[in-house]
């Protein structure tokens, strides 16, 4: 991925809570050198599909486009001449909604996947039943699981905000997140994607499959769970930022040396 003349707009998609809250450290940090948008998919309005929420995401980037056509679109008043990149930042059901917006919308230039997978295998799909199990049975300890399946070992024990909470959009995800298969889809631009070492929900065969699956691909892995944005924030920034300045060559990337 090589630097782009004109500055990228970050589209953040979030995870299983659909909460903006999953980039509340990487949102404002990377608002310092340019557009971020970060969607917010834990409402109905996002929409009560899995393609609903992918459109909604492909009507943000409609947004963008829009408010830059403007005289006062909040980015500068300088007229605009063509289309800008955009590159999406999806995490763990974000990353699927990512991929497949990504898929079919030109105007996404670059693509960052935190935790994500292409089709669930055995062991994930079993994981979600659980989620959902506990969901239906005993709501108020779906935060204190999904922490134990998201979370690595060694991760902080400290209040956080809830990872997973018990709406009935979150149940949606995880049906959505459980039956989604993008295998056949394909991405042309530049792709970023970041595992957790410790990760006990995404396993490292589909981590692989992700990674085999794109032409323009930079892998990097990072000690922590499933839950990247929650243990690892500021890694996770400086791969983005790295990513997003055309910083990233191809191949493995180390975290420490971004």
């Amino acid at each position: 991925m090589t630097a782009n003349p004109r500055p990228s707009t970050v589209v953040l998609v979030p995870g299983l809570s659909g909460s903006p809250d999953d980039f509340a450290f990487v949102h404002p940090m990377l608002a310092r050198r340019g557009r971020v948008v970060t969607v917010d998919l834990s409402t109905e309005a996002a929409g009560v599909s899995f393609d609903a929420q992918v459109e909604h995401v492909r009507r943000t980037i409609d947004d963008l486009a829009d408010q830059r056509r403007q005289p006062d679109g909040g980015i500068g008043e300088q007229e605009d001449d063509g289309a800008h990149p955009i590159v999406l930042v999806g995490s763990s059901f974000g990353a699927l909604v990512a991929t497949a917006v990504a898929a079919a919308d030109p105007r996404v230039t670059g693509l960052v996947l935190l935790g994500g997978w292409l089709a669930p295998d055995d062991r994930l799909r079993g994981a979600f039943d659980h989620l959902l199990a506990v969901r239906e049975r005993t709501s108020d300890l779906l935060d204190a699981v999904a922490r134990l399946l998201l979370l690595s070992p060694s991760a902080s024990s400290g209040a956080t905000p809830p990872l997973l909470p018990a709406g009935e959009l979150t149940a949606r995800r995880l049906a959505w997140a459980r039956s989604a298969d993008l295998r056949h889809v394909q991405v042309t631009a530049p792709v970023l994607v970041v595992t957790g070492r410790a990760d006990a929900l995404v396993s490292p065969a589909l981590s692989q499959e992700l990674v085999g699956t794109f032409d323009d691909i930079r892998h990097a892995e990072l000690d922590t769970g499933h839950a990247l944005l929650a243990e690892r924030p500021a890694e996770v920034l400086s791969l983005v930022e790295a990513f997003v300045d055309g910083r990233l060559a191809q191949g493995p990337v180390q975290a420490a040396q971004v």
